[in-house]
């Protein structure tokens, strides 16, 4: 593979990515995603997420409505739920700054992994357990991975670098800055 420092990276048959460090222009694999300067590898788990499902499928990055025309439902921990009828089906959007649609998270966990201020805890959700077993896909159209959803316990710690969001393989999370 020929190299000739101009950070383009060529090989014998066809282009290979290529991201950089901020800080050293250190080359890395291109199965690797950068965000303020935390690396982390997909999986191919992770790459498949990127391709949204067929159908009916919703995603809270679009909702150009959130968060000023969603109604507060109740509060929870220091964030408000916001609920609006004819969108949210049970659970609601956790957050308003760090919005997170509980309806479309499928609790893969990445937005907790990439999350460099620790925003997010898991909030255990008695009911999904038997959604999963029996498959049932939610607004995003993917099936649940776990019994619990990644809530913006720490909203207000939010540096808004929005590596959550653009992770998000469902785009269940939408950053709104103050």
């Amino acid at each position: 593979m020929g190299n000739d420092n101009s950070g383009i990276v060529s090989g014998p048959s066809r282009p290979t990515r290529s991201y950089f460090s901020h800080d050293s222009g250190e080359r890395l694999c291109h199965r690797t995603i950068c965000i303020q300067r935390f690396y982390m590898p997909l999986t191919r788990a992770h790459e498949e997420g990127f391709t949204l499902a067929e159908g009916n499928v919703r995603k809270l990055i679009e909702d150009a409505s959130f968060p000023n025309q969603w109604p507060t439902k109740e509060t929870h921990i220091q964030h408000k739920v916001l609920y609006k009828n004819g969108v949210s089906k049970e659970y609601g959007v956790h957050g308003s700054n760090v919005g997170v649609d509980f309806d479309i998270c499928i609790a893969d966990g990445i937005c907790i992994t990439v999350c460099p201020v620790n925003v997010f805890d898991r909030l255990e959700l008695p009911g999904e357990q038997e959604k999963m077993d029996k498959g049932v896909t939610n607004d995003s159209g993917k099936a649940p991975l776990a019994n619990w959803k990644a809530d913006p316990a720490r909203e207000q710690d939010c540096i808004f670098c929005r590596a959550c969001e653009i992770q998000c393989p469902v785009q269940a999370i939408k950053i709104t800055e103050p």
